[in-house]
């Protein structure tokens, strides 16, 4: 097990779906809570390619040794895994657990609560 602290002002979405509204989502949660929002970039490989977010993680000052990579699919998990980073799955988005799990998620949760928990 390891200690997860969250420091707000750390926390980032990298998100690459088209077809996702995220500005639906800052609407409904704040966009205030995020340190950095980023969307697909011209020039800057896909995941599960860990360019993004090694590059993100060096803007907030983190190495990946002490950054967590959280996501809801297999392309995650891989893209943590590619970036040297801890991962883990959350069961409530686009994939199963049985797919985080064959993914190798060091952890997979089951809600929110579950994060804080670890």
């Amino acid at each position: 097990m390891f200690t997860f602290q969250i420091s707000i002002s750390r926390l980032i979405i990298a998100h690459y779906q088209k077809n996702c509204n995220i500005r639906s989502y800052l609407k409904f949660v704040g966009k205030n809570l995020f340190f950095k929002v980023q969307g697909q970039k011209e020039g800057v490989p896909r995941k599960p390619d860990p360019t993004a977010v090694l590059q993100i993680a060096g803007e907030m000052g983190a190495t990946p040794e002490e950054t967590i990579y959280i996501g809801d699919s297999e392309v995650d998990i891989r893209t943590g895994h590619a970036a040297g980073m801890r991962t883990i799955g959350v069961s409530w988005g686009f994939r199963s657990r049985a797919v985080l799990k064959e993914a190798n998620a060091a952890y997979i949760v089951d809600t929110a609560q579950e994060l804080l928990e670890l």
